[in-house]
């Protein structure tokens, strides 16, 4: 061991920094959205209160879910709950920029991404 270097802190950054790229990949759908608002409502026909809701859709599963996410997180361990998450969160951002070409499916990978939201949030306080 070299004089100066604390082993420990050189593994927590190898937890820390997944978890950190993990929640903000995570939050990507939920604010996207707001971001390509003008290119969304054209193609899909939506008002500005239905791509609210879809805003409120995100984060209200995120809310709902978190509690089971939490009981997966300890089941699985974090590592493994960062991968799941990532998993939810690509499933998500792939369906909104290639599949949903209506509201309903929209809905649906906003649920996804909901629960890839939440299930990172939840890796990051482990």
């Amino acid at each position: 061991m070299t004089p100066g270097r604390d082993p420990h802190r050189v593994v927590a950054w190898r937890g820390v920094v997944p978890a950190f790229l993990t929640t903000t990949v995570g939050m990507l759908p939920g604010f996207l959205i707001a971001g390509f608002a003008v290119q969304i409502r054209a193609e899909l026909d939506l008002s500005l209160s239905g791509l609210g809701l879809m805003i409120g859709l995100f984060f209200g599963t995120a809310a709902l879910v978190s509690p089971s996410m939490g009981r997966l997180s300890e089941r699985v361990g974090w590592a493994a709950g960062l991968l799941i998450a990532s998993g939810f969160t690509a499933v998500s951002l792939a369906g909104v920029g290639w599949i949903a070409g209506s509201t309903p499916e929209l809905a649906v990978f906003y649920i996804v991404g909901g629960i890839g939201s939440a299930l990172s949030q939840i890796c990051l306080l482990y």
